[in-house]
């Protein structure tokens, strides 16, 4: 695997959906860790006002954080502040990242935007990553979505690459990933029409019941182009309501392993795609 040039600029990955508890704050941290375990510069961002991904990391409170995060950084970019820098809180970590904590300073964040209208507040995160050069600093930047279609999830969308989408393998997953591809396509065609699908991660799968079963067929038969990852066991698997959404970790070797394996292929995949650009 090559190490992406700071010269080139980063790879954003939001990931989404709009139904909690399927593991997305999870995902997102397995992916942040094992970028950094690999020596990349890379960037979370907590798009969540519940602060799970804050928390996951160690920051216990991030509500008491609000000249930190990502609402004071889009808040700062639209008083006209460009050295965004200060709004960032540094992961000290056995391997070190940065991170844009979230708290409840994005519900009225959202707000704001809504007022302001989608012609703009669509490309507000964009345009602030833009302003802050983190192409010169970072090579991969990882947002955790709240667990709705916000302002903020489609301003995300509209500032990455591409969307990876954590799912738990149930019939009617079907109905919800439909409403989130719809959004995406939408996406597409007002504002990021290069906005890519990096792929469905089902998590707490179990082969056994019914319903999965019939949920890979569904999937098979709806969204055949859709790349699936391998699933994350119903044994080791958790939500995002799970203690900040990866302190299983103290618990649960499998979870780990099971986690670490996906984040590796993923980031192998992403490296050999972008490669191919």
């Amino acid at each position: 695997m090559k190490v992406r040039e700071l010269t080139m600029k980063p790879i954003i990955i939001a990931i989404a959906n709009q139904k909690g508890g399927v593991g997305k704050t999870t995902t997102a941290r397995a992916i942040l860790t094992k970028m950094a375990e690999k020596g990349f510069r890379c960037l979370g961002i907590d798009l969540d006002s519940q602060g799970n991904l804050s928390q996951g990391f160690g920051i216990d409170f991030p509500e008491d954080l609000h000249d930190q995060g990502s609402a004071a950084l889009l808040a700062g970019y639209l008083r006209g502040e460009r050295d965004l820098l200060p709004y960032i809180t540094r992961i000290e970590n056995k391997h070190p990242f940065d991170l844009l904590v979230g708290n409840d300073a994005l519900d009225d964040m959202d707000e704001l935007l809504i007022k302001k209208g989608e012609g703009v507040s669509l490309y507000t995160l964009k345009d602030a990553l833009d302003a802050v050069q983190f192409d010169k600093k970072y090579q991969y930047i990882v947002i955790d979505c709240k667990p709705s279609i916000t302002i903020l999830t489609k301003a995300a969308m509209v500032a990455a690459n591409g969307i990876l989408i954590p799912v738990e393998p149930k019939y009617y997953s079907e109905k919800g990933l439909n409403r989130l591809l719809s959004t995406i396509y939408d996406i597409r065609r007002q504002a990021n029409p290069r906005l890519e699908i990096y792929g469905v991660l089902p998590n707490k799968v179990d082969d056994r019941q019914r319903q999965t079963k019939e949920f890979y067929l569904l999937m098979a038969q709806c969204f055949p182009d859709l790349p699936m990852y391998k699933g994350i066991p119903q044994s080791v698997s958790v939500s995002d309501t799970d203690a900040g959404g990866y302190m299983f970790a103290r618990r649960s070797k499998a979870a780990i392993a099971a986690f670490d394996s996906f984040a590796e292929e993923f980031l192998q995949r992403l490296e050999e795609h972008h490669e191919q650009l």
